[in-house]
This record gives C-alpha cells, sequence and structure tokens, in this order.
C-alpha cells in the first residue's frame, strides 16, 4: 500500500492512496480508508496481471479533518491508528511547515508503555539479528498479551474494592499468574477459561467471580487483536510527504527535492509509537517583493538626497568663487 500526502501552502491537504485488489473488491488492508462517497476512487490493471490497482483521493481543509475521519472507525483495535498533525508558522519572508504522522502502537494498548517490560522487549527486539538468532517474536507477543491481562486485573481489582481481592494480592501473586498462564501454552481458544481457572488457583477467593466481566472484554479485545495481527503480516507501507517549499529536516528514509519518503511495516510499531515527520520552509512571495520595494525605495531616496546635499553644496562653492573675484 502507498500513501502520499500532498500538504499546500494553506495548510489544506490531498490524500492518495493506493492499494491492490481485484477485479471484485479491494484488498482488506489494517491501514484504515473509509472509502465512502466523499473519495475519489479509480482503477487501473496491473501489467501482466489480473489484479488491479485502486486509488482513492481526497481533499482536506487540514489535518485535524483526516484525524476527525479516522476516529469514526467502530474498533480501531483492527485498523493501524494514524495519527496527522501540521503546523505552520508566518514569520514575513518565510513561512515555516512542520507536518508529522505517528502510527500508534499496535498493541492492545492496556499496559504502561513506560513499563520496564516493554522497555526490555524494545531492547531485545532492537538486538535481535534474524540471521544468527531464532525468531522469539511470539515469545514477546506472549509476555506483552499477559502484561495487558495482568494491569487488567489489577485495574479490575481497584474497582471491585473488594478486601479478599486487594490490588496488593493481585500486585504479590503477579509472577505466581504469569507462570501460570505460560504453562497453558499460548492456547489462545481457551484464553478465557484459562484465565478465569488461573486466577481462582492463584488468588484463592470466590471474589474473583467479580473479574469475570473485565477478563471477558479483554479476551474479546485479544481476539479482534489477533485478527489484527493476522491481517498485518506481510503488509508494508510506502508513506510520504510532499511539503510546501524546502524541506529543512525530516527523519525520512528518503529526500527527494520537497518529497520525504519512509517505508513502513508493522514491526516498527509493535512496541512504540512510530512517528514520521518533516520540516520545511516556503518563501512568502508578496512580503519579499514588498520589502524589496521599499529598500530599493529608501536607496533612490538616499541616493537623490546625496545628490541633491552634492548640488547644493556645489553651487554654494560657485557662489563663493563668483564673489571672491569681484
Amino acid at each position: 500500500m502507498e500513501i502520499v500526502t500532498h500538504v499546500f501552502p494553506d495548510g489544506s491537504v490531498l490524500r492518495v492512496v493506493s492499494m491492490p485488489g481485484d477485479s471484485v473488491k479491494i484488498y482488506d488492508s489494517v491501514y484504515p480508508v473509509l472509502l465512502d462517497s466523499s473519495w475519489q476512487v479509480t482503477k487501473s490493471a496491473k501489467k501482466d496481471s489480473k489484479d488491479f490497482i485502486y486509488t482513492a483521493t481526497k481533499s482536506f481543509k487540514n489535518a485535524l479533518e483526516i484525524n476527525n475521519e479516522l476516529l469514526s472507525l467502530s474498533d480501531t483495535v483492527l485498523y493501524i491508528r494514524p495519527i496527522v498533525k501540521l503546523e505552520k508558522r508566518f514569520r514575513w519572508f518565510y513561512t515555516f511547515y512542520a507536518w508529522s504522522e505517528t502510527f500508534k502502537a499496535h498493541g492492545l494498548q492496556f499496559s504502561n508503555t513506560d513499563s520496564l517490560l516493554a522497555k526490555e522487549v524494545e531492547k531485545r527486539i532492537a538486538a535481535q539479528d534474524s540471521t544468527n538468532q531464532k525468531d522469539d517474536s511470539f515469545d514477546i507477543e506472549e509476555e506483552l498479551i499477559f502484561e495487558d491481562l495482568y494491569q487488567t486485573i489489577l485495574r479490575a481489582a481497584k474497582e471491585v474494592n473488594d478486601p479478599r481481592l486487594s490490588p496488593q494480592l493481585v500486585e504479590e501473586k503477579k509472577q505466581d499468574l504469569y507462570d501460570a498462564m505460560m504453562e497453558k501454552n499460548g492456547d489462545f481458544d481457551k484464553f478465557f477459561d484459562n484465565v478465569v481457572e488461573a486466577c481462582r488457583d492463584i488468588y484463592q477467593t470466590n471474589a474473583v467471580v467479580k473479574l469475570v466481566p473485565f477478563i471477558e472484554r479483554f479476551n474479546q479485545k485479544l481476539v479482534r487483536y489477533l485478527d489484527f495481527i493476522e491481517r498485518s503480516i506481510g503488509e508494508t507501507y510506502k508513506n510520504s510527504v510532499i511539503m510546501p517549499g524546502m524541506i529543512t529536516a525530516t527523519n525520512a528514509q528518503k529526500v527527494n527535492a520537497n518529497k520525504a519518503l519512509w517505508d513502513v511495516d508493522s514491526d516498527k510499531f509493535e512496541i512504540n509509537d512510530y512517528q514520521m515527520w518533516v520540516e520545511s520552509r516556503r518563501m512568502n512571495v508578496l512580503p519579499t517583493v514588498l520589502t524589496g520595494l521599499f529598500l530599493l525605495a529608501c536607496i533612490t531616496g538616499i541616493i537623490l538626497i546625496t545628490r541633491k546635499i552634492k548640488k547644493e553644496k556645489y553651487g554654494l562653492k560657485r557662489s563663493s568663487l563668483k564673489n571672491v573675484k569681484r
């Protein structure tokens, strides 16, 4: 999939999204594009293929409109969550633009992203060399899911406010709960039953029944999340932004004139948000011309005044010489 964003000097934005599909429908991507009547969609055939490329185009008055459209999604767990931002600053000779687009981390988002576990997992992913080390992405996923589950149970314990199931008990038994869940061998089909059973064994109280609604909601979200992971496997996103004026700074992988380009896959925003940003500046023609004319007028005035002063001095000098001769 390819996303091209045109940022115009007035702050309006044009989005062009190209995605594969067949003769019947567009490919069901996890990148959200709400193809209603406000989008202009065209279809073109791939060369030497039965597949097609669908291109969807839509103009927005500002970046906020893009965010508002994506907020209308009924279930953000099923989609990438991009958030865009555009800042525009006028400084007489130049107008400065700063565009950013953030792909929100696609985890379940229950746990604290600043937790020690999240930082440790991030280090492990960064250090992993796929050519020399085994792929432990499944183990990492299990740890992250458990962390989210634990945070859910901890908040539930605080909410139900039952002394038999205090937050302190949940914190003390965290490792026990982790060990019990790891023994289940990642059988997600029985996840709900396994969690309830583990909680009963670990906490040893009938108050566990009060956790059931929270665990059930977590399980429903987990199912949707795993569906997202399955659909996102192998997807890559070519994201590019065309800025007004000249690019002055960016974290893009490539820059071509006033166009910044990124190649993004889902691994880049698995743990933490992935932000793409670019800054540019554009000369303000009218203020520059007016300033030039003003300076030209000042210089011309100075020249004329200087000439007048010299002429007056020359005239006085000649007059003085005539008087001396007489």
